[in-house]
């Protein structure tokens, strides 16, 4: 007997073997686990270093080798690679399979490697872990009439309240321009006051920085301290301090 014959004789049967295939599978879909963005581990980790202005050998020497050397002495990491480029070192490193402390490694990777002494031109350290992840939401802002420091303030209050919403793995913003600070040095002040122009400019890096601060250890977790110096306004620039005297005297 075909399908087709079975199907025409036995009608009350097959509709209750549909009936019942469409149940179970609506039950299963319904309860079946679901995500969005499931969470992946990549065990990948990416030590960038930015160095305006330096050769590939400058940066290979003076960035590159001390940082390798530097996570030669980590647990937990299987491998690394480096390529130095001009202005820019970037080092890959590929963490042990099976790591049953794969945050503290990733941490212990960003407290070694921000301990370097690198040259003072070259930036900050930037250690990030590799994410698979593709965006899931995008906003655009534009204003045609809004200053930019008005739409900066619509983005950043967007932001937050993005943030604050359950289940938000992280915020990334393009095309966002990072404010600068001119700082026009008036030579004949320097001559009135006797500075050279290379004593301000030190006195702008040695005070306008972030320093480690070393580790601490709360409730099982290894936290990383930073002494946050750095500047954020242009006000922030008038008050450094270029010389002191013996009377306690100052000048900015």
């Amino acid at each position: 007997m075909s399908i087709a014959s079975f199907s025409i004789r036995q009608k009350v049967l097959v509709n209750l073997i549909t009936m019942a295939a469409i149940f179970v599978g609506g039950y299963k879909a319904w309860n079946m686990q679901r995500e969005v963005m499931p969470a992946i581990e990549i065990d990948y980790v990416f030590v960038t270093t930015p160095y305006p202005g330096a050769s590939p050998q400058e940066v290979e020497k003076l960035v590159t080798m001390p940082l390798e050397d530097a996570l030669a002495n980590i647990d937990g990491i299987d491998l690394y690679n480096s390529v130095s480029r001009e202005g820019f070192s970037f080092i890959f490193i590929e963490l042990e399979s099976d790591l049953s402390n794969r945050d503290r490694v990733i941490t212990n990777i960003a407290r070694e490697v921000d301990k370097v002494d690198l040259p003072d031109d070259a930036e900050d350290v930037d250690t990030q872990e590799l994410i698979l992840e593709h965006p899931l939401i995008e906003v655009s802002f534009t204003g045609k009439d809004i200053p930019e420091e008005e739409l900066r303030e619509y983005v950043k209050g967007f932001e937050k309240i993005v943030k604050d919403i359950d289940g938000v793995g992280s915020i990334s913003k393009v095309g966002w321009r990072d404010r600068e600070v001119a700082i026009e040095i008036d030579p004949d002040n320097l001559e009135k006051y006797y500075v050279s122009l290379e004593r301000v400019i030190g006195s702008i890096r040695n005070q306008n920085l972030n320093l480690p601060g070393g580790t601490l250890t709360s409730d099982g977790k290894e936290l990383i301290l930073r002494t946050v110096g750095e500047i954020d306004d242009a006000q922030g620039f008038g008050d450094i301090i270029i010389r002191t005297n013996v009377d306690g005297k100052y000048l900015q």
